[in-house]
């Protein structure tokens, strides 16, 4: 077994690191624009990945080929930390997970390393719709373990932002079959600037739905659910409390609990 670690610009590998089942690139250069950083494995299965030291590591499920990462610049830096891929010094690692790190009850959809460009760990979120698309309303904040709903805007402010379209759906794949047992909703609360949902629906993979209710509050609002299996959730049919066009809704973060599936 091996895992690589690489900082690339174009085809030019600019620094990597390989280890048997962890490994740590410290890359010792300012980053510059259209710089990447990738991950790849020769085994499939969980690993703990951190692309840069401010968002940690997150326990993902990775399953086959290159996982790429484009170092953030200018408007794309505004959903990260100030200090986040920042001066001459970074750290990335990556380790083949314990398996009792994948034991228990935890938040299924919990990914700080994910990306618009992220095609092989999982969980990864998608929209239909992110407002302008810009990088502070993309549907990866809703998953980052970041929770500041009394404001919108720049770090940490950030979440999915649906540009007051209520056709907006969002979709967390999970990469693999899981057990879901409850949702937790957490509604940006920028009032008077926003509304909220009242109403939403998430929806498994076999198309079962069910309705999520909530209240005016930037607290975290927990459904528990009959437990069910599914690789993906979708989270959409976006209610509003208030019919006032000059208003907004959004998502701060979601989290689905729940565990594997043994086999």
């Amino acid at each position: 077994m091996k895992v690589l670690l690489c900082v690339k610009h174009g085809d030019t590998v600019l620094d990597q690191a390989e280890g048997k089942e962890e490994t740590v690139l410290t890359f010792e250069s300012e980053y510059t624009e259209g710089d990447y950083i990738t991950f790849s494995s020769d085994t499939t299965g969980f690993y703990t990945l951190s692309v840069d030291a401010t968002l940690g590591r997150s326990l993902v499920y990775y399953t086959g080929g290159e996982f790429t990462f484009p170092v953030p610049f200018g408007e794309k830096k505004r959903c990260y930390s100030p200090n986040s891929f920042r001066d001459e010094r970074h750290l990335i690692t990556v380790r083949k997970a314990y398996p009792e790190q994948t034991e228990g009850i935890r938040n299924l959809a919990l990914n700080a390393q994910d990306c618009h460009e992220n095609n092989c760990i999982y969980p990864h979120a998608s929209a239909t719709v992110e407002t302008r698309n810009e990088s502070v309303f993309a549907a990866f904040n809703a998953i980052d373990g970041v929770v500041a709903t009394k404001k919108e805007g720049f770090w940490p402010y950030t979440g999915w932002g649906v540009n007051k379209d209520p056709t907006a759906e969002l979709t967390i794949d999970f990469g693999r079959p899981v057990e879901v047992s409850s949702v937790v909703i957490y509604n940006r609360a920028c009032f008077p600037h926003d509304t909220f949902w009242k109403q939403a629906t998430i929806q498994d993979d076999k198309g079962r739905e069910t309705v999520l209710h909530f209240v005016k509050t930037g607290d975290g609002q927990k459904t528990d659910l009959t437990p069910f299996e599914t690789t993906k959730i979708s989270f959409g049919k976006l209610i509003n409390a208030d019919d006032d066009p000059k208003l907004f809704a959004a998502l701060t973060q979601i989290e689905i609990w729940g565990r594997e599936i043994k086999k």
